[in-house]
Order: C-alpha cells, then structure tokens, then sequence
C-alpha cells in the first residue's frame, strides 16, 4: 500500500518485526492507512490542521467577503456595521438586485457602530446595498 501512497501523506508507523507476524497484520496496516487517507481526504480542514495539504484546494473560500456573506436560513440575526469612515453609510437588504421589495434597512451611520435586527430569511441569495452609495453592493447568502 505505501508505494502508491501520494508522498504528501506521512508515512504511518507500523510494529517492528521481531515478534512473528500473523497473516493477516499487513492487510490490517493496509486497511488502517486507506482508511486515514480517506479521513484525510473526506475532511480537508483536518488535513490542514494536521499539516496536509493535499486538498487544501477543497476548503472552499475562506475570505472574509465569503464569511461574511453567508448566514443561517430560517433565523433571525443582527448586523453590524462599524462604520469607519465619516461618510454615512448603511446596509440596506432587498429580495433582488432591483432594490425594490426591502427585507432589512439598516439606520445611516456616520463614524460610529450600529446593529440591525434582519428577520429570518429563507434559503436563498440577497441583494445589499448602501442606500447613500448605491455602488456599494454584495450578496448575502442564507443556507
């Protein structure tokens, strides 16, 4: 089983061999290691942990405009926007890019921090803006 191991994969201790073997410990070791490569494999953030990465490419997109834009279907959550800027902005939340039908209009802030209640929403995408600065836009996905 290790010579068609990929190398990225640690090689997995076995006994020594100054005990006798039974017939069977190889197939058991072969078993234990495909079954390790299939954790790995099936579960790429251990991978990772473990300082494997083989299939770091599977991790999908961890950037924080990603994490940001996904929430939870069916339940209610606040936002929070810490505005930095002494421009007023705020986020506006609308069922389409449209803008016309709005779920969650968040209070104009300038300078400071402030949270909204947004009600539950459904599976599905959504469209947000700042209603000062229409081009600042995104995607909120809730799954």
């Amino acid at each position: 089983m290790t010579e068609s191991r990929p190398p990225v994969y640690p090689e997995l201790t076995r006994p020594g061999t100054d005990g006798a073997a039974g017939r069977l410990d190889e197939a058991l070791y072969d078993l234990v290691e495909a079954r390790f490569e299939r954790l790995l494999r099936d579960n790429p953030i251990l991978a990772t942990s473990m300082g494997i990465h083989e299939h770091d490419d599977e991790l999908g997109d961890a950037g924080v405009d990603a994490l940001l834009s996904e929430v939870e279907a069916d339940k209610a959550f606040g936002l929070t926007l810490d505005n930095k800027d002494s421009a007023p902005h705020n986020v506006a939340i609308y069922t389409d890019s449209g803008a016309g039908t709005s779920i969650s209009v968040g209070e104009v802030v300038s300078a400071t921090t402030t949270t909204q209640q947004v009600p539950a929403l459904t599976a599905g995408s959504y469209f947000f803006r700042c209603d000062v600065h229409h081009e600042m836009t995104g995607t909120i996905n809730a799954s």
